[in-house]
């Protein structure tokens, strides 16, 4: 499907968030059937005893292709970008001065636990194929829905906070493997997230 969804859109991303390594394995014959024009191209080159399947085509519907062009400032490398702007500029002025925004890590961590845990629950709470052996939740931790409320304390003195964070920067290190060794495909825009997520682990380590 990536021939036909350009990779800076929302379904593109969507897509590779929710599905999981399963698809992106080499797809067999049968597989390609999945898509009409594979399938058009198959029956096209399959012969029957010695003869052509096909007999012959006819076009019922003839129309031009047209292209989908989505305006930059509509699209998700654009808000990513201004999320990963704003995230950096908020941990540098709680450097420089301090602090720490607890409202901020309380989004980041709740919104990333849930997608995580929505993700966790696509790959063995439903029959879905597709969402099968899907390794995003490793960044996406879906703990951290509940590790949110406790650092939206003013000082959240957890002893164990510390090694949860090291374990969050492990378990971004471990989807980074995955995806260069080709178990799963991430979408390139991930690692805007990834890298606001990190800025705040960041933090917490230096204020703990």
């Amino acid at each position: 499907m990536r021939e036909y969804i350009s990779l800076n859109t929302w379904g593109s991303f969507g897509i590779e968030l929710a599905f999981g390594g399963i698809t992106d394995r080499t797809a067999n014959i049968r597989d390609h059937l999945f898509l009409p024009d594979y399938a058009m191209r198959q029956f096209r080159n399959t012969l029957k005893n010695s003869k052509p399947l096909v007999r012959r085509e006819r076009t019922i519907l003839n129309y031009p292709e047209s292209e989908y062009n989505i305006m930059f400032t509509l699209s998700p490398l654009f808000w990513f970008i201004l999320l990963l702007g704003f995230v950096v500029v908020v941990t540098y002025l709680d450097i420089k001065h301090g602090s720490r925004n607890r409202w901020l890590d309380f989004v980041l961590f709740l919104l990333s636990g849930l997608i995580g845990t929505g993700i966790l629950l696509l790959w063995l709470a439903t029959d879905h194929q597709v969402t099968k052996l899907n390794f995003n939740f490793l960044w996406l931790l879906p703990s951290n829905a509940i590790v949110a409320f406790y650092v939206l304390r003013r000082q959240p003195n957890i002893r164990w906070l510390k090694k949860y964070i090291w374990a969050a920067f492990g378990g971004v290190g471990f989807i980074l493997l995955i995806w260069i060794v080709g178990l799963q495909s991430i979408s390139p825009l991930s690692l805007l997230l990834m890298l606001a997520l990190m800025s705040r682990y960041g933090l917490l380590l230096k204020r703990g």
